[in-house]
């Protein structure tokens, strides 16, 4: 499935990205999560987007861009229950 997000500027689409893929990260853990980055980021596959911590504020897990992309959810409150998606990430061409 194709996507497309088109940033407009006067009337005119300045910069066109298609989208061919989402990509979709999911929490492993209950717990609290820290984003590193915002929405509309551009992100490569492996890069750090955020971190989730315990309720004692113990890392337990780093979480990764899984795809080379721009950011286009992240979440940006607190709690995070496991299985929860923390980010999708719109695969450009």
């Amino acid at each position: 499935m194709i996507y497309s997000l088109i940033p407009i500027s006067n009337n005119y689409a300045t910069n066109i990205f298609l989208l061919f893929d989402l990509g979709i990260v999911c929490s492993k853990y209950d717990g609290i999560f820290y984003p590193a980055k915002g929405a509309g980021d551009y992100v490569s596959k492996g890069m750090k987007i955020g971190q989730i911590t315990n309720y004692f504020d113990e890392a337990v897990e780093t979480v990764y861009a899984s795809e080379d992309g721009i950011l286009l959810i992240i979440m940006n409150t607190p709690p995070i229950n496991k299985g929860e998606t923390i980010a999708v990430i719109g695969k450009v061409n």
